[in-house]
């Protein structure tokens, strides 16, 4: 967490996008509400800009499948923690290479969400994906939440060009604006369900700043919603 601090001035999260759409950048992010991986997904995440990085947590249910053919419960939990290594990774691709992304920046998420797994009580190989041992894993949505793919487009997708760090400044900052901030102490993990609001489940600000207390933090797979 210290880490993606160091990276991103504003982290939004959200249960969908309509959580994000009023929140400052959020046109800059450049999600497209048509994309299957958008759409069919437990997570995912975007930049906006330097200083900015929205991601969102559908809660879904889905299941991690490995290489082997292995197949594991997906965790809400453990897809936060995977999207808030994205930042992170990125500057650390960003460092080694001048690229944003490369061919093996995802199962390097991966892998580190893995460690994390560890110190939270899962066990790899049983119910948490071996990623050192068996290699990356893709996750898929439960039938019941997968959506039909997309009609096709009339103009053919365009190939991605390398990025470097001339295509992503580290230093634009802007002052934070949200409706909830958190950057006191660490808060302890909430009783009440998620609102059912528009309104997006958090932003962390500042820099440099503490982070805020999850819930995942606290237990092993949790038995009642997070909320941040």
């Amino acid at each position: 967490m210290s880490e993606t601090a160091r990276t991103q001035r504003h982290i939004y999260v959200g249960s969908s996008l309509d959580d994000l759409r009023d929140q400052p950048g959020f046109d800059r992010a450049g999600f497209k509400t048509d994309s299957d991986r958008e759409r069919n997904t437990s997570a995912f995440s975007h930049p906006s800009g330097a200083d900015s990085y929205f991601i969102v947590v559908t809660n879904k249910d889905h299941r991690l499948v490995q290489n082997n053919g292995q197949t594991f419960p997906g965790s809400m939990d453990l897809s936060l923690v995977h999207e808030f290594l994205h930042p992170s990774q990125v500057m650390r691709t960003l460092a080694e290479s001048g690229l944003l992304e490369r061919p093996d920046s995802e199962t390097r998420v991966q892998l580190r969400e893995q460690k994390i797994a560890r110190e939270l009580g899962w066990k790899p190989g049983m119910d948490f994906p071996d990623v050192f041992e068996s290699g990356p894993y893709e996750v898929k949505l439960d039938p019941t939440e997968a959506q039909p793919n997309s009609p096709p487009s009339g103009d053919p997708p365009q190939a991605i060009q390398p990025m470097n760090d001339e295509s992503f400044p580290l230093l634009s900052p802007s002052p934070p604006i949200s409706p909830i901030s958190f950057n006191g102490a660490l808060s302890q993990r909430p009783t009440a369900s998620p609102p059912a609001s528009s309104a997006p489940l958090g932003l962390v600000s500042g820099t440099p700043m503490k982070f805020f207390q999850l819930p995942i933090f606290n237990t092993r797979p949790p038995s009642t919603p997070w909320m941040i």
